[in-house]
């Protein structure tokens, strides 16, 4: 699984992080990309988590995500 989750606006350089929730287990969060990599090795369900992004200035936001593994 490949994907990354964009920003606009703000301050660079970004930080991202979960705030809440968590990955399938087997996927794992750039820190400093924002890419969600690797391969999913939890039973099929959906996954809810919250991904924040913090500027360089501090100030951040937090968006909810999902994915979907399927066998």
């Amino acid at each position: 699984y490949s994907a990354t989750v964009a920003a606009t606006g703000g301050v660079l350089p970004y930080a991202w992080s979960l705030a809440s929730g968590s990955l399938p287990q087997g996927l794992s969060l750039g820190a400093s990309t924002g890419a969600i990599t690797g391969t999913p090795t939890d039973p099929a369900i959906l996954y809810s988590f919250d991904v924040r992004v913090t500027g360089g200035d501090g100030q951040s936001s937090t968006r909810p995500l999902s994915i979907r593994v399927t066998a």
